[in-house]
């Protein structure tokens, strides 16, 4: 009786130990793999300024922040990159219940400081618009794999407006070709945390279609992932392509037309799509089902320096000298009229009289 009694409790400790590894690997999908990456990066750059300080880590307070934020600060660290460092801090201490009060005055006002010299405004990239991908690709071979993979990857991206980490997670069973064009499902984006999956559409077109593109590179790449690596060799190997390798295609094609490369990522296509689609009048709700936006208000945030160019008030202005000569340019023309009235009611008049 007493080893069946050890024998199921060893039992139920096995499966509590393999409940809890499971909780901890849940607990890894809380947040997503980049956040975690650059979570776990900022911890440890914490952990190696405290070191050198004689600091333990995990005794830290407010005031250990404010001496780092400060540090952050001098050595010109963006205000969005501290704040990511803030919350990774802030993140890890919690896993290790340990408290930090991010709502001491103290910390606030130092924090508020910071930012306000240091400035929160944020430093988008350049787009890409239909006219710049169009000269872009008047310069990628089609004649090689990595051509043909570069000429689907740009014009994809720019019609799908997709970021670059959902467009590096598609496999060939997520597009469906129908007659139309093709539906993309999206399993899982930066706004949709939890899977549900999103689907959007590309539609055929006439002149410059991605569709065609997306063909020609299909039949020379059988792997799973959709965009995978071509080698030195121009062989396809069906290593999937990262975040990283679509920036560096991007600038890469981008340079041949000139663009300062510093301002070119490959959020810029996105980016491309979006003003170019609200230049030609397209309504931001059409747009949406597209970009999958949220709130509208994104798309006025990536077309803002369009919208200063339009009705602006430094060209609707006139100088006293100008406004003069059209004045006296209504007046003659005014008194033009007058004339060509008045002969006009006179050879009325005779005309009554003959008949």
């Amino acid at each position: 009786m007493n080893n069946l009694t050890i024998t199921n409790n060893y039992k139920d400790s096995i499966i509590v130990a393999n409940l809890q590894e499971k909780a901890k690997d849940y607990a890894r999908h809380a947040f997503a793999k980049n956040t975690i990456k650059n979570y776990q990066s900022d911890w440890k750059n914490f952990c190696i300024w405290c070191e050198s300080l004689y600091i333990n880590p995990l005794d830290i307070t407010h005031n250990t922040l404010i001496t780092y934020i400060t540090f952050l600060a001098e050595k010109n660290y963006k205000a969005s990159t501290i704040q990511r460092k803030i919350s990774a801090i802030y993140k890890y201490c919690e896993t290790k219940n340990i408290h930090i009060n991010l709502q001491d005055k103290e910390f606030k006002i130092v924090w508020q400081g910071i930012r306000r010299k240091l400035g929160i405004a944020k430093q988008g990239k350049d787009p890409i618009l239909l006219k710049d991908l169009e000269d872009i690709l008047q310069h990628i071979s089609k004649n090689t794999h990595m051509g043909i993979r570069d000429r689907a990857l740009l014009t994809f991206g720019w019609f799908s407006a997709m970021r670059r980490s959902e467009i590096v997670k598609l496999n060939w069973e997520d597009i469906s070709f129908i007659k139309e064009g093709i539906i993309i499902t999206i399993r899982q984006s930066k706004t949709d945390k939890f899977g549900e999956g999103q689907k959007i559409a590309i539609l055929k077109r006439k002149v410059f279609c991605p569709i065609k593109h997306l063909k020609a590179w299909q039949k020379i790449n059988d792997n799973e992932p959709v965009f995978c690596s071509v080698n030195k060799a121009d062989k396809v190997t069906g290593i999937r392509l990262s975040c990283i390798d679509v920036a560096r295609i991007t600038k890469k094609h981008s340079a041949k037309i000139d663009f300062d490369t510093s301002k070119i990522a490959g959020h810029s296509l996105r980016r491309g799509f979006v003003t170019t689609a609200v230049s030609c009048g397209i309504r931001n709700h059409i747009i949406m089902k597209t970009t999958r936006h949220k709130s509208s208000k994104m798309i006025d945030d990536y077309t803002s320096d369009n919208s200063l160019l339009e009705n602006n008030a430094t060209n609707m202005m006139s100088t006293s000298k100008s406004s003069s000569n059209k004045l006296d340019s209504i007046f003659k023309k005014y008194l033009q009229f007058q004339t060509a009235y008045k002969l006009y009611d006179k050879v009325k008049t005779n005309i009554k009289k003959f008949l």
